[in-house]
């Protein structure tokens, strides 16, 4: 339920809130809007486009919904899924782990698929 080494109560250097450089409110080019970086596309279970993400770092994807709004950050784990924080920095419960192809599949904390996938 707890990974200290992810959590971002625990670890500043990984909490957008805290570490200025993946806070996409300070560094506008981590916003989906910015032509800067790579965008994902997050996707519910009717394939229908609810929000976008950006990657500020390796270990970091930030979620924005339809309006560009900043919703929810992922943080990635030492086994390469990916555990998804709230804005306040508190595990969801739910993470994602790679399709294996070109995105990922968005699971909740009893391994259930909740239908969210990210291209």
């Amino acid at each position: 339920m707890e990974n200290t080494a992810i959590n971002p109560q625990f670890k500043p250097d990984l909490n957008p809130n805290v570490n200025e450089t993946l806070n996409p409110m300070i560094k506008m080019n981590l916003h989906p809007t910015s032509a800067a970086g790579k965008i994902f596309y997050l996707f519910n279970k009717s394939d229908e486009l609810t929000g976008y993400l950006t990657q500020p770092s390796q270990n970091i994807l930030l979620c924005f919904d339809m309006n560009g709004e900043w919703t929810c950050y992922y943080i990635r784990s030492s086994e390469g899924t990916y555990n998804l924080f709230d804005k306040s920095g508190t595990w969801t419960g739910s993470y994602i782990c790679s399709d294996n192809k070109v995105g990922y599949n968005q699971f909740d904390k009893e391994g259930k698929w909740t239908g969210v996938h990210i291209k």
